[in-house]
């Protein structure tokens, strides 16, 4: 999912099972949604590569244990890559 209201992007660790990555090191933080309600709890970041045609690009994702979707292409992302 893309969301350009996001400062941020998301993966949950089911999702991340599924693709190569670095080793995630640990953290200790908490992401509060635009709701203003719901808190995510990062559980890590690593840095995945993107393809889109046959470009790619890097991208730093938080990790999260669960939440509504897989992964969230955030702002980031898209302001880095003129998205």
């Amino acid at each position: 999912m893309i969301d350009t209201g996001t400062t941020h992007s998301f993966i949950t660790q089911r999702a991340l099972s599924t693709l190569y990555h670095s080793v995630i090191p640990s953290c200790d933080r908490i992401a509060q949604l635009g709701d203003g309600q719901t808190m995510l709890k990062i559980v890590g970041e690593v840095q995945l590569l993107l393809q889109f045609n046959k470009v790619f690009t890097p991208l730093n994702v938080l990790v999260v244990k669960t939440m509504n979707t897989d992964f969230i292409l955030g702002s980031d992302w898209c302001t880095k890559n003129a998205a």
